[in-house]
């Protein structure tokens, strides 16, 4: 499968500007991802059946995909992440260290769930597993 996530992570910054908010690939460009997603969970009674859970999935895979450009630009790449598909689904994932990450994942429970998964919390904590400072059974988080 081959993805363009800059384009995809393009899509998210021009989607963006429609709600005149400046994306640039920042970690204080995530405050606002995370601002911009929870204005989803509080309109979510909005999005109605298939088609309101198609749209609400199809923004959190967009901001999510942006999350993960901005992780890999901050560091991550620096610490052997890349983008990996399991079952259609891209992740940020080092194989050296048996590390993953799921952004798309995250931007999608911040919309369904509201600040209780921020996608900033996610963002910091991604670096601390990274950086192997945060130990877990399987590494992994979303």
């Amino acid at each position: 499968m081959d993805i363009n996530y800059r384009e995809i992570a393009e899509k998210a910054i021009i989607f963006a500007k429609t709600f005149d908010v400046r994306l640039d690939y920042t970690t204080q460009s995530i405050q606002k991802v995370d601002e911009l997603l929870g204005t989803y969970f509080e309109h979510m009674n909005e999005y109605d059946g298939d088609s309101g859970e198609n749209t609400l999935w199809n923004i959190a895979v967009h901001f999510g995909i942006y999350i993960g450009e901005t992780l890999l630009k901050n560091g991550l790449a620096e610490m052997g992440f890349k983008w990996f598909v399991r079952d259609s689904l891209p992740i940020l994932r080092n194989d050296l260290k048996n590390t993953e990450c799921s952004p798309i994942t995250k931007a999608h429970k911040r919309i369904l769930n509201g600040p209780e998964d921020s996608v900033v919390s996610f963002y910091n904590v991604s670096f601390v597993v990274a950086r192997g400072e945060l130990k877990s059974k399987d590494r992994r988080t979303d």
